[in-house]
């Protein structure tokens, strides 16, 4: 979770209807719940997902999601790839 990430994650946290944020992140969480991996993204069945990784593991955090949940919105930060 680096600086993009926590401020999406602050803007988020203003929404009333957003009850619950959870990083994945090696650094501080700020305040967030922390998934110690993204396997137990599955676990907490969220609504929404940021993908806001270094560009060059974009596809394979998108592609992780792609197995563990359906029907969720994900947004990815630009760019999408690195090559």
């Amino acid at each position: 979770m680096g600086s993009i990430g926590l401020r999406h994650a602050r803007i988020l946290s203003k929404f009333k209807n957003v009850y619950k944020i959870f990083v994945f992140t090696k650094r501080k969480s700020h305040g967030y719940s922390i998934l110690k991996n993204l396997k137990e993204i599955k676990l907490i069945d969220p609504d929404y997902v940021l993908i806001c990784s270094k560009t060059s593991d974009h596809f394979k955090h998108l592609s992780l999601m792609e197995e563990k949940i359906i029907n969720k919105t994900i947004l990815i930060e630009k760019p999408l790839f690195d090559k």
